[in-house]
């Protein structure tokens, strides 16, 4: 074998092997992704079931096989259950729910607050949330009041001044500066709507009445309100 071809047979050899080691390469490299391609699947199999407790007080107490659990995610064997939701100062009731073989089971409910109704809702946010995602007619009601209610708010402050014939025996016209705001930081306010008037002291009935119809002129549901009056 001559010299050149001895180089050319090395050169040979080795590409072989550069070859072989390439293919090994991409051989691990292909594994690999299939590996990471797999594993939701592989996960999704070997996953136990899941329940997302929702419930409306996020106070709530849940009990389920005497066990007490709160809004969160556990893990529970397939089947069906029974759940008793407390609270003080709710209506407790009893709800009833089937964990799937897979994938998680969602459970949104509420109690009634027993002096409030569904308002007791209105100054938490993560019971609006929750109540949300509730198919009921009562609650949807509900929903529907307290968002005219924020739509309103963005009008707040209302400012301005009355001109009202305040004694029509003598036809005098008195000027009434008035200004409507939502209550925030009163003490009064019982709930997180509230229209507080800050005016003039008159003839009050006339300047409720005036004030009642302004209102109504913006929209405003004055039943779903509580109106505080303070009149120097």
């Amino acid at each position: 074998m001559t010299f050149s071809e001895r180089c050319l047979d090395f050169v040979d050899k080795h590409n072989r092997a550069l070859l072989l080691s390439l293919g090994g390469i991409i051989g691990v490299f292909a594994i690999i992704i299939i590996i990471f391609a797999l594993m939701p699947v592989m996960d999704r199999a070997t996953a136990k079931p899941r329940v997302s407790l929702n419930i409306a007080p996020t106070s709530a107490t849940i009990t389920i096989n005497g066990k007490d659990y709160r809004n969160g995610l556990y893990e529970m064997q397939p089947g069906t259950y029974k759940a008793n939701i407390s609270q003080e100062g709710f209506e407790a009731k009893e709800i009833e729910f089937t964990v799937k073989n897979n994938g998680t089971t969602i459970v949104n409910d509420y109690i009634l607050n027993l002096s409030e109704g569904l308002e007791y809702f209105e100054s938490s946010e993560a019971d609006i949330v929750i109540l949300n995602n509730i198919e009921d007619a009562e609650v949807k009601a509900f929903l529907s009041r307290f968002n005219h209610k924020k739509s309103i708010l963005a009008e707040l402050p209302i400012e301005g001044i009355f001109n009202m014939n305040a004694d029509k025996e003598v036809a005098r016209v008195d000027n009434y500066k008035y200004k409507i705001s939502d209550g925030t930081g009163f003490s009064e306010c019982k709930k997180i709507f509230c229209l507080y008037v800050e005016s003039y002291k008159g003839n009050e009935k006339l300047l409720k009445e005036a004030i009642a119809k302004k209102l109504e002129e913006k929209g405003f549901d004055l039943d779903g309100y509580q109106v505080i009056y303070n009149l120097r």
